[in-house]
């Protein structure tokens, strides 16, 4: 047989050929040994070997050990200054990072050293804490010991804020049942600095005596944003305020007759350091050239604590009336530490 009649009988009878060699019109039958003419799927997995490799990428790093520290370092520090905490941790590979926005700083005694911002501590009283650190991750630092002292007092630490020269007949600002021209006499010392101080030894002097009037006990622990009323005599123990102290003079004069001595016509008010030389606050009234003495009302710092000048109590905006010992004009508390270093 011809090869053409075998090509046509394998095309006729055979439609499965046809769609295998490609029967048709003008086409050849491929060769039957060559298998490239059936699909073949041997290459269809060729890349498969291109992923069977083992993954390199090196594990993640870890945190293996974090330090807190105090920079500048310190052990011990005065009510004058803060501490600035910083957290770093090590990782595995080796590196180091600064984690202390990450991390949890707290005092293990608030009311010595406490973190009204994150990562700076104030001192508020004299003792000693730790400093304690709680990373996002990782393990706990050691913790910082601390010791605060209380800062020695400076010139400007303390202003007199309120003073009550001349106080009405009537009047009865120390609350102890009665009216006394020597008794009812106040001056309203603030704590301006910003700091916690003590007024242990502290002196308050008139121009006219040569002895002091009064000596603050010590310890007087007096902290940012407080007051301490100094009276001539009589008893405070009615009276009662945030942030405030009531104290009666204690001097050397004999049944108290000259309490704090301020003199109508005109007087120095003066806070002595307790070496009794050192001015810390003078405040002149009357003819001794400050601001001029009121009858009955007392004179008030414009503004409050941090002014440069004084006015009428019952001209101040919202004065509860002629004085007010152990709170602002307007009857409202002074706002301790708390407010002088708001969180």
């Amino acid at each position: 047989m011809s090869h053409i009649s075998t090509r046509l009988v394998l095309c006729t009878f055979a439609p499965l050929l046809v769609s295998l060699y490609g029967c048709g019109p003008d086409q050849t039958l491929a060769p039957t040994g060559d298998d490239t003419a059936i699909g073949s799927d041997s290459d269809s997995n060729s890349d498969s070997d291109s992923n069977s490799g083992t993954d390199d990428t090196a594990p993640a790093a870890t945190i293996t050990s974090v330090e807190a520290k105090l920079v500048p370092a310190a052990t011990t520090i005065t009510t004058r200054q803060t501490v600035h905490v910083v957290v770093t941790a090590t990782w595995s590979d080796g590196t180091t990072s600064d984690v202390t926005a990450d991390s949890e700083i707290q005092s293990s005694a608030r009311s010595i050293l406490d973190f009204f911002a994150h990562d700076i501590g104030q001192p508020l009283l004299a003792g000693t804490v730790n400093i304690q650190v709680h990373p996002e991750d990782g393990p706990d630092p050691a913790p910082i010991p601390l010791t605060v002292t209380l800062a020695a007092l400076q010139a400007g630490d303390l202003v007199f804020n309120e003073l009550l020269i001349d106080p009405a007949t009537t009047a009865d600002p120390n609350k102890d049942g009665k009216s006394d021209a020597v008794d009812d006499e106040f001056v309203e010392i603030a704590n301006a600095s910003g700091v916690t101080v003590d007024l242990g030894g502290v002196t308050f002097w008139d121009s006219g005596v040569d002895t002091p009037r009064h000596t603050f006990a010590s310890p007087t622990i007096l902290q940012a944003g407080q007051v301490i009323v100094l009276f001539g005599g009589g008893t405070v123990t009615a009276l009662s305020a945030a942030n405030a102290q009531f104290v009666v003079a204690a001097n050397d004069d004999v049944g108290l007759q000259y309490g704090i001595a301020m003199n109508n016509d005109g007087d120095v008010a003066n806070l002595r350091a307790a070496d009794g030389t050192t001015t810390l606050a003078s405040t002149p009234f009357g003819s001794a050239g400050g601001p001029a003495v009121v009858s009955d009302a007392s004179l008030v710092l414009s503004p409050e604590v941090s002014g440069t000048s004084y006015t009428h109590h019952g001209y101040v905006s919202g004065s509860i009336g002629a004085q007010s010992p152990g709170t602002h004009a307007d009857g409202s508390a002074f706002s301790g530490p708390a407010g002088v270093y708001p969180r």
